[in-house]
């Protein structure tokens, strides 16, 4: 497990929908994992990759919605070839650093690049044949508009994750509801925003099956550990 130095920079199917806008009147419950899109909970192990992770199952989300079953974005090539747009490989990311990458060169499979090592490399192929058209973000606070955009597809999204865990808290969180992150740190780690009820926003983080409620974690609706402040989702 580790948070990174998560880097934040602002810039501007399923249920009978399509994904890539946001619903007016979104339902009062959604689960992706029930949908069967998003890919299967990994561990970043101790890269700060999780930018690079997350937005890779923001993408293979997408693209299962679409009926690609089997995107397998690589993770790997994420890392290491993003830093001209603002990637920092295994020190962390722009939340919407891959996206940018992705927009502009495509990206490649995780089969084609080569698996994810949980370290930093040399970039070995620019681009790749998957793509996306382009991405949202959205307005920062907006926990409305994210409940409208997980209403539609999987959304990535940052959290305060404090580094001390000697008090209960995301980091130490073994299942149940969180309802209070603590000191309310600076967004520092990012994660797949895949699923509400009118109670909680179900998360899928990247700490490995082990951790939290089988990889997932349930925060209370609203504002819980700062996950409405910064949050994107790829288009198709």
């Amino acid at each position: 497990m580790q948070m990174n130095l998560w880097v934040v920079l602002c810039s501007g199917g399923m249920l009978g929908l399509s994904a890539g806008s946001v619903l007016a009147n979104p339902p009062d419950s959604v689960n992706w994992v029930d949908q069967g899109v998003t890919p299967p909970v990994r561990d970043q192990s101790l890269c700060g990759g999780d930018v690079a992770m997350v937005t890779a199952e923001a993408v293979d989300s997408l693209e299962a919605i679409h009926g690609v079953s089997q995107a397998d974005t690589s993770i790997q090539q994420l890392i290491d070839c993003t830093a001209a747009y603002g990637g920092q490989g295994c020190n962390g990311a722009d939340l919407v650093s891959g996206l940018k990458y992705i927009v502009a060169h495509g990206v490649m499979t995780n089969a084609a690049y080569g698996p994810y090592t949980a370290s930093d490399g040399v970039c070995r192929a620019s681009g790749g044949p998957l793509r996306i058209s382009s991405y949202t973000q959205l307005p920062r606070g907006d926990c409305d508009a994210l409940q409208a955009a997980v209403a539609r597809q999987p959304v990535m999204a940052a959290v305060g994750v404090s580094s001390n865990t000697s008090v209960p808290g995301f980091a130490n969180y073994s299942g149940g509801v969180l309802t209070d992150c603590g000191a309310n740190p600076a967004p520092n780690h990012s994660v797949l925003v895949v699923g509400y009820t009118p109670d909680y926003w179900i998360v899928q983080n990247s700490w490995g099956a082990s951790w939290g409620e089988n990889g997932f974690i349930r925060l209370k609706r609203g504002n819980t550990c700062g996950i409405c402040e910064y949050a994107a989702y790829p288009k198709y």
